[in-house]
């Protein structure tokens, strides 16, 4: 009997054991065991680029299509299908994609941004490149110079009597529109705006004109004058031809100064802040002007 006790106690032990290591097996498969990859889905979005989130993460994930409550696998996520994605934003100029494991997806991307707001469309700008691209909610046009450019409407492909066609996403405006364009936004920053002028409108609507008699160029400008304290603006409108653009704002600007020495004498002494009615000035003809020949008022 003494035996069979011992026997016992044995037996009792190394199922005591042998219990405790299976358990011990079970909890460390449980819960020290490596991930599946393909079960871990993305959590983290970094991005990254010349401007600190110059878009929100929220209008990245949108476009690549990525559901923030069921987020797909990082390992099975297709990087070249979220590229593609992410250019069809007409804002992205380019982008690039990788992964970071075990849950982060990385972005870098450039964006267009705008140099003058599109008259011809609403909420539409146009970048340095001659890219359009959209404006509000991403950008403010507020002290962007306007351009007018008097293209068919948006997507429209059959071309108008001046061989343009509608606007679109993806596809820069006629490269001599452009080229114009950036030039006259240049000669405002490098000439103009140092001399209290700015330019308001751009028209190139009959730039490419066959006549000559029709083919011009047309800007908008303001000239404001702090005068004995007193906030002067003088609204202009200036006709140019499509060559010689600096020379003939080079003109303008000795004709401008002439013509504030003849309104110093039309001034009355006790003038409050006043915009003045627009004057035209025709260019066109080289080392010619043509004023409109109103009364100061």
């Amino acid at each position: 009997m003494l035996w069979s006790a011992k026997k016992a106690v044995v037996f009792l032990a190394l199922s005591c054991i042998t219990t405790i290591g299976l358990s011990s097996v079970v909890l460390w498969s449980t819960y020290f065991r490596r991930p599946d990859p393909q079960d871990i889905p993305i959590r983290y979005l970094i991005q990254t680029g010349p401007e600190l989130e110059a878009l929100s993460s929220s209008y990245l994930i949108h476009l690549m299509q990525i559901s923030p409550s069921s987020p797909p696998s990082l390992s099975t996520y297709c990087l070249s299908t979220a590229h593609q994605r992410l250019l069809t934003s007409p804002l992205i100029q380019e982008a690039k994609l990788k992964k970071i494991y075990p849950d982060t997806l990385y972005v870098d991307y450039t964006i267009r941004h705008p140099v003058m707001t599109l008259m011809d469309y609403e909420n539409v700008g146009l970048d340095k490149d001659g890219y359009l691209i959209p404006l509000a909610p991403f950008s403010t046009s507020q002290h962007l110079p306007k351009l007018y450019l008097g293209l068919p409407p948006f997507d429209q492909q059959n071309p108008d009597w001046l061989k343009r066609c509608g606007g679109k996403w993806h596809h820069p405006i006629c490269p001599s529109l452009q080229s114009r364009a950036v030039e006259l936004l240049k000669l405002n920053q490098d000439l103009l705006a140092q001399s209290s002028v700015h330019v308001k409108i751009i028209d190139l609507s009959q730039a490419l004109a066959p006549t000559l008699g029709q083919r011009e160029i047309v800007l908008s400008i303001e000239e404001t004058i702090l005068w004995h304290g007193v906030e002067l603006t003088f609204p202009r409108v200036l006709r140019m031809s499509t060559k010689n653009l600096k020379e003939q704002l080079e003109h303008f600007l000795w004709l401008k100064e002439a013509m504030w020495q003849d309104y110093q004498t039309q001034l009355p002494p006790n003038i409050q802040p006043t915009i003045f009615t627009p004057r035209v000035i025709d260019l066109r003809i080289p080392k010619v002007a043509f004023v409109e020949n109103r009364p100061l008022s």
